[in-house]
């Protein structure tokens, strides 16, 4: 990728090197341990107003969130943080701050 920076001098080419080096970025969706997917279940199903650290996949990349649940949603399996809406599948880790 680096051959190729003095390249970059056409507007398409700088925004197809760009995007490959995102694409370069991703990672697969990591596998967790039973013991993983207990742990944080036993902190969801305790919750009561702490802030947490959430670690969480999206589309590729491992994104991390801090803040206070708003809304566990058993239904949709989806949790809200902070505005956003992650589902339970995509959870990689939860500790308390």
């Amino acid at each position: 990728m680096i051959k190729w920076a003095p390249f970059a001098s056409l507007k398409e080419q700088a925004i197809f090197l760009n995007k490959m080096q995102q694409e370069n970025k991703k990672v697969d969706k990591p596998i967790l341990s039973e013991d993983q997917m207990e742990e944080m279940n036993y902190i969801l199903v305790n919750y009561k107003g702490e802030r947490l650290n959430i670690v969480y996949f999206d589309k590729g990349y491992l994104r991390e969130v801090e803040g206070i649940i708003k809304r566990i949603d058993p239904y949709t399996r989806t949790i809200l943080i902070n505005g956003k809406k992650i589902l339970i599948n995509d959870l990689m880790q939860i500790t308390y701050l």
